[in-house]
């Protein structure tokens, strides 16, 4: 592939032999059981919450945000609390986690990895604002060292907890403050649906930026476009972003170097200041073009038929 060509990965999904998901679980009620342990809530109350979730994916943090009495697709101190101290992304992670979409982005990540570093074992791995901990786990079970950041809250109890369960502490460092995570040491940072809940997505891209090592890359998926009811932390401000995600990140410093189907995910190399070479990554075929138009405007007439 010529410099500033982006490798396309066509129709075809990948195919790699991975573990997806919530992996580290037996079966459904191993996973409610575990739940009902760390949250200190009874297993009906734990089942009927993910029930609700996957009748209507969004309803817990929804509820934690009607209970908070925070404003939708606002950051300020009250959509705070619904963070640090609802329970409620614990159970939309967990019901996501189990769709058979998000388990092939699983295996798209995994595969991003693999194809950028074919002969490596052991690499340094950023799982940034990971939830309840599921990429961290993965990779640490397939022997690379993982540092896993989230706020402290439930999502993180119970990543700590599942590192437990697989024995994987050696494997995993645990950080809850942006400023404890150490620059250019890493090989690979991701960063799944994290951008449209932060206040400034850009100074975030460039912290993720100052993670890496040289050359090293970052796997991205993003909604900027879904700031629905079903969805009230993501923020309204960051809409003016969606579609740009691409010349944010070559503009501070990376090129692209591959996008999954639906962008999901989006894979950067990290680039010197001074390569301006990386904005030839940015060409796309008009065909691409055309349909990200496309679905753009249909995703916004559907928020005009929903109100």
């Amino acid at each position: 592939m010529a410099y500033g060509e982006v490798e396309s990965t066509g129709i075809k999904e990948p195919n790699c032999d991975c573990p997806v998901g919530l992996f580290d679980f037996r079966d459904y009620p191993d996973l409610i059981a575990t739940l009902s342990q760390v949250l200190n809530t009874p297993a009906d109350i734990i089942h009927e919450r993910l029930f609700h979730e996957a009748l209507e994916p969004g309803w817990n943090v929804a509820e934690a945000v009607r209970k908070f009495q925070a404003t939708p697709h606002v950051y300020d101190k009250k959509m705070e609390a619904v963070y640090s101290q609802s329970d409620a992304f614990v159970y939309a992670c967990a019901a996501v986690h189990l769709t058979s979409y998000c388990q092939e982005v699983d295996r798209r990540v995994t595969d991003a990895v693999g194809k950028r570093f074919p002969n490596r074992g052991n690499l340094r791995i950023l799982a940034f604002g990971d939830g309840i901990g599921t990429d961290a786990l993965r990779f640490a079970a397939m022997g690379h060292d993982v540092t896993y950041f989230e706020f402290e809250g439930f999502s993180s109890v119970l990543a700590a907890h599942r590192f437990c369960r697989l024995n994987l502490e050696s494997r995993t460092r645990i950080l809850h403050s942006p400023e404890d995570i150490p620059l250019e040491e890493f090989d690979v940072v991701i960063c799944r649906e994290v951008l449209e809940h932060v206040v400034n997505p850009p100074s975030l891209i460039a912290s993720l930026r100052g993670y890496l090592r040289d050359s090293g890359i970052a796997i991205i998926t993003e909604s900027f476009d879904r700031v629905e009811p079903s969805l009230p932390t993501h923020l309204a401000e960051n809409r003016k972003y969606a579609g740009e995600t691409e010349r944010i990140f070559v503009k501070i410093g990376f090129r692209l170097l591959c996008s999954y189907p639906d962008k999901r995910p989006m894979v950067f190399q990290k680039t010197l200041d001074s390569d301006h070479l990386r904005f030839r990554s940015l060409r796309r075929d008009r065909s691409e073009v055309i349909h990200d138009s496309i679905r753009r405007v249909g995703r916004q007439l559907l928020r005009l038929v929903r109100f």
